[in-house]
């Protein structure tokens, strides 16, 4: 068996990671990989505020074999802001799965754990991953506990599909002028939620940290009779993370050119080739009264549109997990490229009560954040 050791990654371990990184993807049908270039450190900042990486490397050669983040970030749960945890970028290559370097990694994580702030941990898996999720939920090893929460839909939509625009919205971008009336609008919606991504009125601004990468432009409020409704950022993030597709596999690897002819008749993406990146924008910080899936519809039908005016090859990218019945059925009659994922909330069985004054329903996870 290799003998693997596990450390916390500084800055002069950037372009091992890099390399590693360039080689990782997962799933099933389709592997996808999330690619950092050109900085594996920078590209974190959207995920939290402090963010440690912790890699295995191999003790005989001092290659890196895995590879995993620890993230705390603000949220307001209830109304209240607190630090609240996520786990990434979990990669562990096949032939060192049966090493100690999961229990190692574990460990520094529960280490780096108890000198941080955050009572748990989210993280997401994609639900055809069933070898990540029967590893991760066992326990064993002294693995901490994989809760399951709920299942989270991301999808993908090309601005080839399009939706009515309602005459009694109108849209308008971040201004000096309005910038406190939207900011309380955000406010007043996450403040109604069990756990939303708290932001700052600076990470409004997109300069640095959070909301990295976001220009005023890239705002999206909508009013109704002169009130604010609904608000969005679409928000693109190639300048420093990509997803890129690895490998088909299975009927997906030969069907694709015909399902891509079927999806371009339905407005719908077409799948890239191989080794091609995603082209997309995130479409983020989805504020609307929980209800009302008029103002969502309308915020994505302004935000196909556009799309569509400023850049045709680039779909949109939204991540939800549905509050109501109705949001639920509106997003199944939406044409995209879907993918699911499940919640998981995470902690160690030391600090189980702590959480039991929590509820994890329908947390509302940032796209632009996992």
């Amino acid at each position: 068996m290799a003998r693997v050791e596990v450390v916390v990654a500084q800055a002069s371990d950037e372009e091992a990671l890099l390399q590693f990184n360039r080689k990782q993807s997962s799933g099933s049908s389709i592997r996808l990989g999330l690619l950092r270039d050109p900085s594996y450190f920078a590209s974190l900042c959207v995920e939290g505020n402090l963010n440690d990486v912790v890699f295995a490397r191999d003790s005989l050669t001092g290659a890196i074999v895995g590879v995993g983040h620890r993230s705390e970030r603000p949220y307001l749960y209830q109304g209240k802001k607190i630090s609240i945890g996520y786990l990434s970028g979990l990669h562990l290559l096949p032939e060192y799965r049966n090493s100690t370097a999961l229990y190692k990694a574990y460990r520094l994580l529960h280490d780096l754990h108890k000198k941080g702030n955050v009572p748990f941990y989210f993280t997401t898996i994609f639900s055809d991953n069933r070898h990540a999720q029967n590893m991760l939920t066992s326990q064993k090893a002294k693995l901490p506990v994989y809760q399951y929460v709920c299942d989270y839909h991301t999808l993908v939509v090309s601005p080839k599909f399009s939706l009515p625009l309602d005459s009694h919205y109108s849209l308008e971008n971040l201004e000096e002028t309005n910038r406190e009336e939207v900011y309380q609008f955000y406010r007043g919606i996450a403040n109604k939620q069990t756990f939303f991504p708290y932001y700052t009125p600076e990470d409004f601004l997109g300069r640095q940290g959070l909301l990295w990468g976001v220009k005023r432009s890239d705002f999206l409020i909508l009013r109704k009779r002169k009130r604010i409704v609904g608000l969005a950022i679409l928000w693109k993030q190639s300048a420093f993370r990509r997803w890129k597709v690895f490998a088909y596999s299975g009927i997906t690897r030969y069907a694709r050119p015909f399902y891509n002819i079927l999806q371009s008749v339905r407005n719908q993406p077409v799948l890239p080739r191989a080794g091609r990146f995603l082209d997309y924008r995130f479409l983020s910080c989805l504020c609307f009264a929980e209800q009302d899936v008029v103002t969502f519809t309308q915020l994505l039908a302004y935000s196909l549109q556009l799309v569509r005016e400023q850049e045709a090859q680039e779909n949109l990218l939204l991540g939800i997990s549905p509050t109501s019945d109705a949001l639920q059925n509106t997003l199944e009659k939406i044409p995209a490229w879907r993918f699911l994922s499940k919640i998981y909330a995470v902690y160690w069985s030391a600090t189980a009560s702590n959480l039991q004054d929590f509820s994890f329903a329908n947390p509302n996870l940032e796209a632009g954040s996992l």
